[in-house]
Formats: structure tokens, sequence, C-alpha cells
């Protein structure tokens, strides 16, 4: 008997298989395969979180459902498996949260108890107390009635307070009126007290509140430090407190802490002179310009502090000090005038005199063998108390010169007889003394016959040449008076005249005829 096996074909349908004509075996869904779902079909299906939701095909889950990600949830937050409101993860009590990102409608529940919590909820006036199920505060803790203090007093600043702090009476442990003691506020000045606590400014004196002060030890009133700063004089040290500049010794406040002086802090601070310069510390780094501090030389950029006003100057010939390359105080030196007698030098040209012995300036003398004192030569003529020059020596006018003649060359010359000077043995200009021509009439004379011309007396009281009529004891012809005016030496006061050459005081009065005195107002010199 022969059996015919019919081939059998195996197809793999959705989760199962078919064989031959034999129906298909149903999926099964244990077996790790994924069957593609729908995202509205009620069940939580394909790479869904949720029904309906999540993964990467279907929308966003709302809060309360499960995700993987934040991409799963419509707010964006995926916490412990489920979307939150975004609330519920910064880290703060808001909404209707009973704690910190916890209780509430959309909140995981609160682990802790609420007055435990440390933060302030479930009606708490203050950190974990006060309200209606919280235990009281202590002093100090907000409040809004008498029992959410332990103290049972609620003050007018809404916090807790010890009663006895309120009553208008010292009782207790206060040092005073309601004030002082480990309770209450700290006394204000004049109050009493027993430790520098009870006190507002920290002093307690003789059992009273002491207003601040600048040297009581302790830091109170405006003081930026102990001591210091505010409307105390004395600046505070370097790290020491501050608000300003003005606080700090140095002058320099950063991040409310007096600053150490440096040489680039734009104020004059340390042992600085002037604004950053000057000084043992800042020398080196920059000396001061002309008309800032200083206390030495060494602080100026022109070396030179005036002793007196301590500013930089450039020094001068009129400074009052011997500086720069001055030999003494404000001469000698290139560039200052010569120095008197006396004064240090430290060679001829820093004297006046141009003597410098023993580095001291000589006074001139007529024997120095110097040409000094305003002498024209070397020890001789000039402005000088010495001696005119003799012959040769140089001069700069007749005036040097005992020829009283200073020719063209600069030199004193021998005196002639037409060189138009009063010199030699002349008894007038280049006349008489026996070597020149006689004299003319009123010209000098000693002797007539040596010095006048023929005809011509030297009377001794006149000393003049003059004709022998101007002796007679008469007024003669050409006279205009008795032995004076015209052609005879000049007459004295009062007497006649007819012109200014006639009167001895060269002022002949027009109207009377008369030789009048000399007076500063009548035009003669």
């Amino acid at each position: 008997m022969t059996h015919t096996v019919r081939a059998v074909t195996c197809v793999l349908v959705l989760g199962g298989s078919c064989c031959g004509w034999v129906a298909c075996s149903p999926p099964d869904y244990t077996a790790g395969a994924t069957v593609a779902g729908t995202c509205d079909d009620g069940e939580r299906n394909g790479d869904e979180t949720d029904a309906d939701c999540g993964g990467g095909e279907c929308p966003a889950c709302v809060v309360g459902q499960s995700c993987r990600t934040d991409a799963d949830c419509e707010d964006g937050e995926c916490t412990g498996g489920r979307c939150r409101a975004p609330h519920c993860a910064n880290g703060r009590v808001d909404q209707d949260e009973t704690g910190v990102d916890c209780g509430g409608n959309e909140c995981p529940a609160c682990t802790e108890p609420p007055c435990e919590n440390g933060v302030p909820n479930e009606g708490e006036t203050d950190l974990d107390c006060g309200g209606p199920t919280c235990d009281p505060c202590e002093l100090g803790k907000k409040c809004l009635v008498a029992k959410d203090c332990a103290s049972g007093y609620c003050g007018d600043s809404d916090t807790c307070e010890d009663p006895h702090c309120l009553n208008g009476e010292q009782d207790s442990t206060e040092t005073d009126e309601d004030c002082g003691g480990p309770d209450c506020e700290p006394c204000a000045e004049g109050k009493g007290c027993a430790l520098p606590r009870d006190c507002v400014d920290l002093v307690c004196q003789d059992d009273e509140c002491q207003p601040p002060g600048c040297h009581d030890d302790v830091q109170n009133g405006d003081e930026t430090d102990k001591d210091c700063g505010g409307d105390c004089k004395e600046g505070c040290p370097d790290g020491g407190g501050c608000s300003t500049g003005s606080d700090c010794q140095s002058k320099v406040c950063s991040a409310n802490m007096c600053q150490e002086p440096t040489c680039e802090d734009g104020v004059q601070n340390g042992d600085e002179t002037g604004t950053d310069c000057g000084g043992a510390q800042c020398q080196a780094v920059r000396t001061c310009s002309a008309d800032q501090t200083c206390l030495d030389h060494a602080d100026c950029t022109t070396g030179w502090c005036d002793p007196d006003e301590k500013t930089c100057t450039a020094p001068s010939c009129k400074d009052g000090f011997a500086n720069s390359d001055e030999t003494d105080v404000d001469c000698g030196g290139p560039d200052c005038a010569a120095c008197e007698a006396g004064y240090r030098c430290s060679g001829p040209g820093d004297c006046d005199s141009a003597v410098c012995v023993d580095s001291v300036c000589q006074a001139a003398t007529c024997d120095d063998g110097i040409r000094n004192q305003g002498e024209t030569g070397t020890d001789c003529g000039g402005t000088s108390p010495c001696e005119k020059c003799a012959d040769g020596k140089p001069c700069q006018d007749d005036s040097a010169c005992a020829s009283g003649v200073c020719d063209w060359h600069g030199l004193c010359a021998a005196p002639t007889c037409e060189d138009d000077t009063h010199n030699g043995l002349e008894t007038d200009v280049d006349c008489g003394g026996g070597e020149c021509p006689p004299c003319g009439a009123l010209q000098k004379c000693q002797d007539a016959a040596t010095d006048c011309e023929e005809d011509y007396e030297c009377p001794p009281d006149l000393g003049v040449c003059v004709q022998p009529q101007c002796a007679n004891g008469a007024k003669d012809e050409g006279e205009t008076d008795q032995d004076c005016g015209g052609t005879c030496p000049p007459c004295a006061d009062d007497m006649d005249c007819l012109a200014a050459k006639d009167c001895q005081s060269r002022v002949c009065d027009e109207d009377t005829g008369k030789c009048l005195p000399p007076t500063c107002e009548d035009g003669v010199k």
C-alpha cells in the first residue's frame, strides 16, 4: 500500500505561523515581539509610555501619566517615571505644594512632616513654627497672633517678644525700662546698664549707657571698624572695614576693606609726599613734579625741595638757598651773579672782586693786581676809589686818567697844550703853567707873569687873568659894576648886571638889572 506525503508549507504571520491548510496559530505576545498599535485605541501598546501617549510617535502625556524621558511629557518634566508639573521640580514651595516640590494636587506626596521640612508652609508664620498646626515660635520669630508665640506675646512688629520688654516698667532682667538684659532690646544713651550688650552703642560706664566715642574700644556710632572711620578722625588701618576712602588711613577702600597703599592707587597715602610720588616707598618709582609737596630733594623731579614751602621747585638765583651750581646763597657758579666778599667760591669767576682765596671771596683793593671794583685799568680809574690811571693805562673816558685825556685808543694819554683838557702844569685848558701859551681874560692863573697874556694881571683873590681896571676899586668902562661884569669877573648877588654872564649866580633880573641869588627854580645849573 502506497502513502503519499503532502508537502507542508509554513508561513510566518504576525506573532504566529501557519502550516499547509492548517489554521494559523495565534500570536505570542510574551515572546518579545512588538505589534504596531495606534495612538487612539485606548491601550498602551507599541512604544507608548502610557495609553495612547509618549514614545516617539504618539502625543506627549499629561501630568500623572507614565514617562521615560522629559520628551514624553506635555510640560517637559519627567520625574520618577511620571509626568510632573514644572513647579514640582524648581526647588521651591509654590502653587499648592505643602513642601519643597511635594504635596498638593500635582506634585508627589511629601515624606517629611510639614512642621519639620525647613520651609514655611501649612499656615506657619515662620520657619516650621506658628500657625494652626505647628508649635509656637521662639522670641524674634514672625507671628500673627499671640498663640503663634511661645511667649504668648506677638508684638506690634509681628514678632514674638517677651511681654516684660513692652510693659512700660523696669522688671525681670531689664537694666532700664523695657530695655537691656538678655531678653530686651539694648538701651539708648543715658539709660541704665550692667554690661556693654545692654547698650545700643555697646558702651556701659558707671552703670549708664554712653554715647559712641572714637576711643571706647568698640565699633559703634557710624564707625566702619573699631574706633576708626566714619566721624572719627583716625582712619582705619589696612584690612579694616570701610565705606569710602576717607574711612581709611590709606585713603583707599575696596570691597568694604581698607587697602594697603601703593604708588599707583591715585591717592596720596603711606609716606608719599605727593600723589603716588616721593617718600621712601615711591621715590624709586616716581618723583614729584614742580609745586607738589616734598620733604627732601630726593622727592622732587627738579632735585630741589624748598625748605620753607615744602614744595618741589626749580632752583633759582633768588630762592635764598645755596643750590644747583651756586657756590653760596644765590651767587657764584655759571648761572648766578658773582658773590660779594666773604661768600664761598671755587674760583675767581665766582667773586665780584675776581679774588678767591681759600674758597672765600676777598674784597677788591687798589693793589690786588686785578682789574675789579669798576676800575678801568688794573688798580686805577673808573668808579673805583683808586687813583686815576697813568699814561698808557686803559680808560673809558677822560675822568679815568691822571692826565684827564683818554685817547681814541682807550688809553690814558700824556698832557699836551692842544688836548682841550686842563692837565699837566696848565692853570686852565691848554694855557698857563709856563709850558703852554698864556691864558686870556677870566682864565685861571697863579702868576700873571707865566700864566696870563701881556697887560693882564692875576689878582690872588680872584685867581683869574684880568685887565688892570678890574682891580682898581672903580666901575670902569666895560664893567657892569665895580671891578665886575663885562670883561671882568662876574658880579656877586645884588650887583648890577646886563646879562647872566655878568653874575656869579648866572641869573640877572631883567627888570631890576641886578644879580639874583641862585634858587631851585631859576632854570640854571
